[in-house]
């Protein structure tokens, strides 16, 4: 005679995985931009479960896919448990994400159905060209201005998408109309790719380092980002073996309270002053500099070598250079009105 039965046993739990529970920053981007997604998986059960798999893979449109990302969690009973993550593609088009929990059923489950999400993902086509700035020996310079013999010539490459330039293939620059290798002992080429996050935007830097013969030279700098889109950028340079001074003012003149001594040098020198006197000729301030070639400008204060103001009137400068046996100067008038 049975007199009496009991069974016990342990409900399993439910793990949760709902659109609800995914939220992204944004829903589309441009190739090489990082996406940003967060998840939070529920657990509605009594038993703490040690192990779970999250994972996410893309999905491509044959049915094929792509591992981008596993991770374990540890639930504690009736909790849930938040997972962030970012994906990027360098790719054009709309893409599909699969964010699964428990993907290889290890953990038993009245329902299974609510385990799964797809995110789809827009990836906007880039439709600009990269922006370029070139400096030589760290100064932007106009069309056939005068530059070092020997310049350290740097191009920035801006790009609204990270995955525009990749290498040295996507940049070339030609000096005279002979594309410059990158291995040659001759001169030093240096490409870098830059990883930017914080939002300048600047996707790579090129460095040349040259020895220029004199004469009139041509520089092009080309870049063709990984979309296709082709930039270009050339700018006309002159070499001097001979020291000359060119084009010298003050600015503004007259003045109250500072002046910019401006001028250009056809190529670099060692030693620059510029002398400032009164109209009988009194040497009232002197200003020390290193010159280089192409534009200069050096501030003044309007103070005299005491430290005081100088009284309305007009004055006379000079300004020198000597770079070796080489001199050239000119003299100029400047005029203050306070």
């Amino acid at each position: 005679i049975l007199h009496s039965w009991r069974v016990e046993y342990e409900p399993a739990g439910d793990l949760v995985l709902a659109p609800a529970n995914v939220s992204v920053a944004r829903d589309s981007l441009l190739p090489g931009e990082d996406y940003q997604l967060s998840a939070e998986v529920f657990y509605f059960g009594d038993q703490k479960l040690d192990s779970v798999e999250f994972s996410v893979a893309e999905k491509y449109p044959g049915g094929n896919s792509a591992h981008i990302l596993s991770q374990r969690l540890s639930l504690a009973p009736n909790s849930s448990k938040k997972v962030d993550f970012q994906w990027q593609s360098a790719t054009a088009g709309e893409h599909t994400l699969v964010l699964q929990v428990d993907p290889k059923d290890d953990i038993p489950e009245p329902m299974e159905f609510n385990n799964q999400v797809l995110q789809h993902v827009f990836v906007r086509k880039d439709e600009t060209p990269s922006t370029l700035v070139i400096y030589f020996d760290g100064l932007s310079v106009a069309t056939n201005a005068y530059v070092s013999s020997h310049p350290e010539i740097e191009c920035r490459i801006f790009d609204d998408s990270p995955a525009a330039i990749r290498d040295t293939s996507n940049v070339s620059i030609f000096l005279d109309g002979q594309r410059l290798a990158y291995a040659n002992p001759a001169y030093e080429l240096l490409f870098k790719k830059i990883d930017n996050r914080d939002g300048t935007q600047q996707r790579a830097d090129i460095l040349l380092r040259i020895q220029l013969p004199a004469g009139e030279h041509s520089f092009e700098f080309r870049v063709t980002d990984a979309f296709g889109h082709i930039s270009s950028q050339t700018i006309n340079v002159q070499v001097s073996e001979t020291l000359q001074i060119f084009e010298v003012m003050n600015y503004p003149n007259p003045f109250r309270q500072q002046t910019h001594f401006t001028f250009n040098l056809s190529r670099d020198a060692t030693l620059g002053t510029i002398k400032i006197y009164t109209l009988s000729g009194r040497l009232i301030q002197t200003l020390e500099f290193s010159p280089h070639a192409g534009f200069n400008s050096i501030p003044w204060d309007g103070l005299d070598a005491r430290g005081d103001l100088l009284a309305n009137g007009v004055y006379l400068y000079k300004v020198a250079v000597q770079q070796e046996n080489q001199q050239a100067g000119q003299i100029q008038k400047l005029v203050i009105a306070r």
